[in-house]
């Protein structure tokens, strides 16, 4: 969490800002902490990084178009260097990964990792500008943490989550309605980036969680018909998966090829909190390479650093956070890479009477 210092400092750095230019991570983290800047200044305008989580040169250009006078970054794993030199306003940085050594006098770096902690950036954000519960409480949830307001949230929406002892983040998350939400978030990312920012506009208008549930209004049957067409696409592809499922084997490896929609981060959750003795490996196959997403569960092996290890010299990238980590290579290198993260976790493939 930010110090009180933190959000005086911050908040006053958001209250005097006009005209804000905000770059945020696909997922529902980076949406949820724009739509809660967003939604409390009631102006700006919002950049989804899809593709790719970090901000380069290229980035530059929309800086220049709109000419903000303060620029704010969500749960972007990765700003480059040259990308800090070449922007000339202030640039506000919020992250949970990392942390890594960047300079520039104009930019102010808000990593939870610098003072220990894991706080995704959509409850740093919350705790700023103390709008909008309802969408802060599902990106923590979806970002795998119970934020230090859960009990603010669960009296405010009692139909969202009961009031009871959770097993943690993902009990939350495939057990109650706030789950279908952060579905319905999630999936309305799904396409191309300008269908990405339909849903996202319509989302900064929403007024409640129940219109959408309910599909109260035009707009909240917008995005809860969008969740439910992909939802049947979701569904199929799940019990594909399970189809790959191996008792015997410590690893859960579903290979599959690129379809319309990727479901990766969130099938691999979903396989994750259901199979929690496993090291999920999700990978979908794209333009020759294997985009992956991996999970062990919070009393599984630690993969961040292993998953690292088992990268060097296979021409890919990745990382991310302890138990959650994603990473791209090239197709040839897949069962190597498989091959060499079963080293580092000292847990190879064993056959059905138990032997390796």
């Amino acid at each position: 969490m930010l110090s009180p210092q933190q959000v005086t400092e911050l908040k006053d750095e958001i209250d005097h800002c006009t005209k804000p230019l905000i770059f945020f991570d696909g997922d529902n983290d980076g949406l949820t902490s724009f739509l809660q800047l967003y939604r409390y200044k009631g102006d700006g305008k919002g950049v989804i990084l899809k593709s790719k989580p970090n901000l380069t040169l290229e980035h530059v250009r929309r800086v220049e178009e709109y000419g903000p006078d303060k620029i704010f970054v969500f749960d972007v794993a990765l700003v480059d260097q040259e990308f800090i030199d070449a922007v000339k306003v202030p640039i506000y940085w919020f992250d949970h990964h990392g942390p890594y050594d960047r300079t520039g006098g104009h930019l102010k770096y808000i990593n939870s990792l610098l003072w220990d902690s894991t706080t995704s950036p959509c409850v740093m954000i919350y705790q700023i500008c103390q709008k909008d519960l309802w969408i802060a409480a599902l990106g923590a949830i979806a970002d795998h943490q119970i934020p230090y307001f859960w009990k603010e949230f669960v009296t405010a929406y009692p139909h969202l989550a009961e009031d009871r002892v959770y097993n943690g983040p993902f009990d939350v998350r495939f057990n109650t309605p706030l789950g279908i939400l952060i579905k319905v978030f999630s999936f309305n990312l799904k396409g191309s980036t300008t269908d990405a920012m339909k849903s996202i506009k319509i989302m900064s208008r929403i007024t409640g969680p129940d219109e959408i549930l309910n599909q109260e209004t035009a707009q909240g049957r917008f995005l809860f018909r969008k969740y439910q067409a992909l939802n049947k696409e979701y569904e199929f592809l799940r019990k594909k998966a399970l189809k790959a499922y191996s008792k015997e084997d410590p690893f859960f490896i579903f290979k599959y090829t690129e379809n319309q929609t990727s479901f990766t981060k969130d099938l691999a959750d979903d396989l994750m909190y259901h199979h929690q003795d496993k090291v999920i490996v999700l990978a979908r196959e794209k333009e020759g390479h294997y985009v992956m997403s991996m999970r062990t569960s919070e009393s599984g092996p630690v993969i961040k650093d292993s998953v690292e290890r088992a990268l060097v010299g296979l021409e890919g990238s990745g990382g991310g956070h302890a138990h959650a980590c994603g990473c791209k290579i090239p197709q040839e290198h897949f069962e190597t890479f498989i091959s060499r993260l079963r080293e580092e976790l000292k847990m190879p493939k064993k056959t059905s009477k138990g032997k390796n």
